[in-house]
């Protein structure tokens, strides 16, 4: 009896930290690393819109994401996406569908049920470039990592000059 339970107990802890690890995924990204799992649908694109071509230092930016694909999700849940940069700040601006988990902003459960998310970059004051690097999913809903397709990219901007008066 005491194997029993012991074996019975061992199977519920390892289905516990499977679906823990599920679910974590499916509620915010911890990485940029979503292709290791979600590679198998077909291509997606990810779109960065309101970062500019040279930054001013300090000043803020709102960024939008969007994962574009011609996949249909069959759920409510329909993608997710994380974005890191190597300098500046990350900020959330829609605590619904954004969140900050450690050097990640990432989305939420509820953010999780789009392919377009928004936030704040804060520019960097001490550092002449900034790299801005993002990874999405556009999820075909089936909550399983198989079928989804995933898009990544990373924009490099470098401080303005400062303007010399005359």
């Amino acid at each position: 009896m005491k194997k029993i339970l012991s074996i019975l107990a061992m199977a519920l802890v390892i289905t516990g930290l499977i679906v823990q690890k599920g679910f974590g995924h499916r509620n915010s990204a911890m990485n940029l690393e979503c292709a290791s799992c979600h590679a198998e649908g077909p291509a997606a694109k990810i779109v960065i819109k309101g970062l500019p071509a040279q930054f001013q230092p300090g000043k803020s930016y709102q960024v939008t994401v969007e994962v574009i694909s011609k996949l249909k999700s069959m759920s409510e849940s329909k993608g997710g996406f994380a974005v890191q940069a190597s300098a500046g700040i990350l900020k959330v601006k829609d605590e619904k569908r954004t969140q900050l988990l450690g050097d990640y902003l990432t989305h939420t459960p509820e953010g999780n049920m789009g392919r377009k998310w928004t936030f704040i970059w804060v520019a960097p004051t001490d550092v002449e470039e900034a790299t801005i690097m993002v990874m999405g999913v556009a999820a075909n809903g089936d909550y399983s990592p198989f079928g989804d397709s995933v898009a990544a990219d990373a924009v490099t901007i470098t401080k303005a000059k400062p303007r010399v008066k005359k």
